[in-house]
C-alpha cells in the first residue's frame, strides 16, 4: 500500500485547525489503546472478541468531516465512522442448525472482521479505493487459508485490506486509509 502509518503522520504539514484535530485523533488513539490494553489483562478469555469491541467504541466517537470520493472534493456533513464500520458474524460457536442457517444466508467463511464501507480517492495515487476491511487477531495468530482467499479477492477488486494485532494497530491503519481522501478528523465527546 502506498498509504504511509497514521502514526506517521505530522499535525505540522496541515493547517492549524486540521493539524488540531489530528493531534486530538492521535492522543485519543493512544489513550484508547492504554485502556483497551488495562480491560485484556481481566479478559482473557476470548481476547480478539474484546479488541473488536474496543475498535467498534473507538469509531464510534471518530467523526470525519470531509472526505474525497472521486476526483473532486465532495463535501458533506460530518460523517461518523462507526456508522460505516461493522462486523460480519462469521466467527464463534453455533449450534450444526444455526451455522447451516447462516450459511444459507450468505455468511462465507474467512470474511474479515471488520468493514469499512466509505469509499477513498487517492489524489497521491489518482486511485479509487472501493471501501476498507480488517482482520482482527491477537498473539500470534496468523491469517488462515480461508482469510488469504479473502484478503487476495478483495485486494484484486481494489480494497484495502488490513491485519490489525492491537487497537493501537487498527487506529493506525484505519486513520491511514482515511487520510488517502486528506480528511479533518475529529473526535466527538463522549
Amino acid at each position: 500500500m502506498a498509504y504511509k502509518g497514521w502514526e506517521a503522520v505530522d499535525p505540522d504539514e496541515f493547517p492549524e485547525s486540521v493539524g488540531a484535530q489530528i493531534r486530538t485523533a492521535q492522543a485519543d488513539g493512544e489513550a484508547q489503546a492504554a485502556a483497551f490494553d488495562s480491560r485484556t489483562t481481566r479478559k482473557q478469555a476470548r481476547p480478539e472478541q474484546w479488541l473488536q469491541i474496543a475498535c467498534i467504541e473507538w469509531a464510534a466517537r471518530a467523526i470525519f468531516p470531509e472526505f474525497i470520493v472521486s476526483q473532486e472534493p465532495v463535501l458533506r456533513s460530518p460523517v461518523k465512522i462507526g456508522e460505516f464500520l461493522h462486523h460480519t458474524p462469521n466467527g464463534g460457536g453455533r449450534s450444526k442448525a444455526e451455522s447451516g442457517i447462516f450459511k444459507a444466508m450468505g455468511v462465507r467463511a474467512g470474511y474479515p472482521d471488520l468493514s469499512l464501507d466509505l469509499a477513498m480517492f487517492s489524489c497521491a495515487e489518482d486511485r479509487y479505493y472501493p471501501g476498507w476491511r480488517c482482520e482482527l487477531k491477537t498473539g500470534t495468530e496468523q491469517l488462515r487459508e480461508n482469510q488469504c482467499t479473502w484478503r487476495d479477492r478483495l485486494q484484486l477488486a481494489g480494497y484495502v485490506f488490513e491485519e490489525a494485532y492491537s487497537l493501537e494497530e487498527f487506529i493506525n491503519k484505519l486513520m491511514a486509509y482515511l487520510m488517502l481522501g486528506v480528511p479533518q478528523i475529529r473526535l466527538q465527546d463522549a
